[in-house]
């Protein structure tokens, strides 16, 4: 029994004929891109200076192209076949390398140096930073870039390298002797997160090793902004007690009438090897007079400087003998304090201290 030839059959001969041509072209291209000298930046295939122009940056496209390519020179056994088998190995590996990449890792001016503890960056600030910008960078705050570096305040220069912790904490600089667990009870954290993020179970700790304390916290004391308080020193009183005579002034070197506050804050700065001048007038004038004499004043209380207050018609005058952290300070006066005649020591408020006038 015979059957009749369908029009699809009869268009078989044309599609193999079709596919033979396009397998012909792609043959005859391969083998043209083969045959050039591979090392030469003129004569590579066209996928490959395409790639080198666009600063090796590879697409998926170009990847498919060159791996039919590749196909294609294996299965003829082309001459060229292991130049295109490297230039498709080289493509894939740029386009993996390209996916890879991210913001920080392309960052040219962070060092990875083997001489820290893994978990600390060496970072060299580059122009147009600051420290804002790099705390932002690396989701730190500047104090806690500034207690990593030592740093008072939040300047830095072009070129300056700066230790930051690669997570949100403190670099340390380990001293001789110590241990984890003194370092980790003393600025925070815990001795396993320690170790993890600085690889500390392969290195251990050494004397001048940078590490990382995740949530570390400087002590107050140990930030490089501290400031210890200035001892406050305090005047005591002797027993010693100031009898006025019948003529104060020819028998005495004060020339301030005895019993008044400027009679003892007077004769305070003579004992204490600061004397002043007489001819001052009444109290509220002392920081006048005494400028114009070329004493020094000013409006910031210290140890030993004359005190002089406006109240009152003739004004009130003492010495400062402590000056507190607190912001009060420490005075003593005569016929303030304690009465007329009367030396006594009272804390003074910054609230009235402040329209006060120091001679110093």
């Amino acid at each position: 029994m015979t059957t009749k030839k369908t029009s699809a059959d009869s268009q078989h001969p044309v599609l193999r004929a079709v596919c033979y041509l396009c397998s012909a072209a792609l043959i005859l291209g391969t083998v043209f891109f083969g045959s050039k000298n591979k090392f030469s930046t003129e004569n590579g295939t066209p996928i490959m200076l395409a790639i080198s122009d666009s600063n090796y940056s590879v697409s998926v496209d170009q990847l498919s192209e060159l791996y039919i390519v590749a196909e294609v020179a294996n299965n003829v056994s082309l001459s060229s076949s292991s130049y295109l088998n490297m230039d498709y190995i080289s493509a894939v590996t740029q386009y993996s390398l390209n996916q890879t990449a991210s913001t920080k890792i392309e960052k040219t001016n962070i060092i990875d140096t083997s001489s820290l503890a893994k978990g600390v960056i060496e970072y060299e600030v580059a122009a147009g930073e600051s420290m804002e910008s790099i705390a932002n960078d690396f989701g730190l705050s500047t104090d806690q870039i500034r207690w990593s570096n030592g740093k008072k305040t939040t300047d830095v220069t072009v070129g300056e390298t700066l230790y930051l912790p690669s997570v949100s904490g403190i670099v340390y600089t380990v001293k001789n002797g110590e241990s984890l667990a003194e370092i980790v009870g003393k600025y925070g954290s815990t001795t396993d997160r320690v170790e993890e993020e600085n690889n500390l179970a392969s290195r251990g700790l050494s004397e001048g090793l940078k590490i990382v304390i995740p949530n570390g916290n400087l002590p107050e004391t140990e930030r490089p902004e501290y400031v210890a308080p200035a001892p406050v020193q305090t005047y005591v009183a002797t027993t010693t007690t100031y009898v006025p005579t019948t003529n104060l002034y020819s028998t005495s070197s004060n020339p301030m009438p005895w019993g008044w506050c400027t009679w003892y804050a007077w004769q305070w700065r003579s004992d204490n090897g600061n004397p002043l001048p007489g001819g001052l007038g009444n109290a509220r004038y002392w920081a006048s007079q005494l400028a114009s004499r070329g004493y020094a004043t000013g409006s910031t209380p210290a140890y030993g400087a004359v005190f002089v207050s406006y109240a009152g018609y003739y004004g009130h005058v003492g010495i400062v003998t402590g000056v507190n952290d607190d912001g009060t300070i420490q005075i003593t006066d005569m016929n303030g304090t304690s009465g007329w005649g009367r030396v006594g020591t009272r804390t003074v408020e910054a609230s009235e201290w402040g329209s006060w006038t120091f001679v110093y």
